[in-house]
């Protein structure tokens, strides 16, 4: 899911780390320790000290207890992050998971024999409740659930076993703020998701198993090569029991065409993209659209996420996408744009001026011209979703013009058989490239990225690269640090670099400011990009001191 995370973060921990979202571990009974008696539901609020729990016990100051917690796992995250090893913890621990963080199976168990609490060891890898951008400030995701529960994940339908909360709670609390970095908007979509998926069981399961592959394809960084868990196991295991529990909806009329199932079906078909497999479930979202008559009654958020991925599908096989244009109702008068830019901040108010400048017209034709500038429309406006006071109505329009956008860029050459112009179609992948680079934040060792770097590459090969395009070596230089960045650790990263010294030959001063300035002008985030985009352009003076003879 464009959700996914996209750039991708990850990375496996030897402690325990607990928080609000914390559950309880179990250290095993000793002769030292006395035996405690298990409660028949998990205890979500603190971690009993095996050397000091016993009947007796008065119950421990649970505010206390989370608070340190919460120190010790935003400290933790931290030392990660700057490729240190966390300190030693002086805690008595469950046995330790193997390194992708699922414990193996041993001969003649079952799935649900693992699911246990008793013989199921927490995972200490999957435990982080918050990110260090938004300490002590996220909220859990908990308080979408039934709060009246003592165990919050026991109030739907499905029983949700410590490895299955591990994998939600992870992804909610550390790759959906990386997929999603505005709060309110990560809270919005949470309000609807959660309630939702805790009372559908087709919908559970999909959505875990979705989780756990992109659990296995993130980073500890956000963007670059992933953290190569395996979670294979538990994947199949939730697509088995998805699968069973979606036949089961489908054969009631009403469920058929409830929005939890068609989002569940769309949950199967991000594995199958990512994956490499035969994407059989889009056929199955599409039939889904058309028996409930469109995206009514849909949050908007999933629109986005269910466009997507059939946007990646057709990426992946150079297809126009298979499901249509999303109804777009509302239109974005001159006027309202204009409201929109004065209240954005300077650098994203320029989005995209720069291939709308007068001495840009001569390389793209009139439909091209119309969608560029459509184009950066609907991308200033989304920039300000969360940040604007828009209506709820407007914020879904906005959306859906955002997702039509990736749809008629990806569908261009199958709707207009004009003369092919070259320079049109670099700036026509590197568009594409850049919206999923920023809005679903891929890896780019997945199949979808390696596609587009390709596409993105044999586009500019066509072009008279030598000239550095003249009057438009701007937008070329823009074009190359997309290509750079989506190339990050492959190998045609070498190649877009080496095509930056040469362009860069022709701009004065050469400095990371006087760059970014031009960078801004076309589409570019500090947010987003600028750590990438900054490690490119070390690259380019590298190789500009050594190899200078070369150009």
């Amino acid at each position: 899911m464009p959700f996914r995370p996209p750039e991708k973060m990850l990375s496996s921990d030897d402690g325990v780390e607990c928080g609000p979202s914390s559950e309880r571990q179990v250290s095993p009974p000793s002769s030292a320790t006395p035996e405690i008696k298990e409660s028949p539901q998990m205890n979500l609020l603190w971690i009993p000290h095996a050397n000091s729990a016993t009947k007796d016990d008065a119950k421990p100051d649970h505010r206390e207890i989370n608070r340190r917690a919460q120190q010790n796992a935003f400290m933790k995250r931290r030392q990660a992050r700057h490729g240190k090893e966390p300190p030693p913890r002086r805690v008595r621990t469950t046995p330790s998971l193997s390194s992708g963080g699922v414990a193996p199976m041993s001969a003649g168990a079952t799935p649900e024999a693992m699911y246990s609490p008793q013989s199921w060891p927490q995972s200490t890898s999957l435990t982080t409740t918050i990110s260090a951008s938004q300490d002590y400030q996220a909220p859990s995701v908990r308080s979408y659930l039934d709060s009246l529960r003592i165990d919050p994940f026991q109030s739907g339908k499905v029983t949700m076993v410590p490895q299955m909360e591990n994998i939600f709670m992870y992804y909610f609390t550390t790759i959906m703020p990386a997929v999603e970095p505005v709060q309110s908007e990560r809270e919005e979509y949470n309000s609807w998701l959660v309630p939702l998926t805790a009372t559908e069981p087709a919908l559970m399961y999909a959505l875990v198993g979705c989780m756990a592959y992109d659990i296995e394809q993130v980073s500890v960084v956000g963007f670059g090569p992933n953290s190569r868990r395996n979670l294979t196991q538990e994947r199949v295991h939730y697509r088995i029991k998805a699968i069973q529990a979606l036949n089961e909806a489908l054969a009631d009329p009403k469920k058929a065409t409830s929005p939890s199932t068609l989002i569940a079906v769309h949950f199967l078909l991000w594995q199958e993209i990512f994956a490499g497999d035969e994407c059989v479930h889009l056929d199955g979202v599409k039939r889904l659209l058309e028996l409930r008559g469109g995206f009514d009654g849909i949050q908007r958020k999933a629109i986005e996420a269910i466009m997507v991925g059939s946007s990646w599908r057709a990426i992946r096989t150079r297809t126009k996408p298979l499901l249509p244009m999303v109804k777009d109702d509302m239109p974005l008068s001159d006027e309202d744009f204009l409201q929109v830019l004065a209240a954005s901040e300077p650098s994203i108010a320029r989005l995209g001026e720069g291939l709308l400048e007068p001495h840009m017209r001569q390389f793209f034709d009139d439909e091209f011209w119309q969608l560029l500038q459509d184009t950066r429309h609907a991308w200033v406006c989304f920039e300000q979703i969360g940040m604007q006071k828009f209506a709820p109505d407007v914020k879904r329009h906005i959306s859906i013009k955002r997702v039509n956008i990736d749809h008629r860029l990806l569908s261009y050459p199958f709707d207009h058989y004009g003369t092919p112009r070259a320079i049109q179609e670099v700036c026509r992948q590197a568009l594409i490239t850049f919206s999923n680079a920023h809005y679903n934040v891929i890896q780019p060792s997945s199949k979808i990225a390696r596609g587009l770097v390709q596409d993105l590459k044999t586009a500019l090969e066509a072009t008279d690269l030598p000239s550095c395009w003249g009057p438009a070596h701007e937008a070329l230089l823009w074009v190359l640090f997309v290509g750079a960045h989506m190339s990050y650790g492959e190998r045609e990263r070498p190649w877009f670099v080496a095509a930056l010294v040469r362009v860069t030959q022709t701009l004065q001063p050469r400095d990371w400011l006087r760059v970014r300035s031009w960078l801004v002008r076309f589409y570019y985030s500090d947010r987003v990009f600028q750590d990438s985009f900054r490690r490119i352009w070390e690259e380019v003076e590298t190789l500009s001191t050594i190899l200078p003879r070369w150009f």
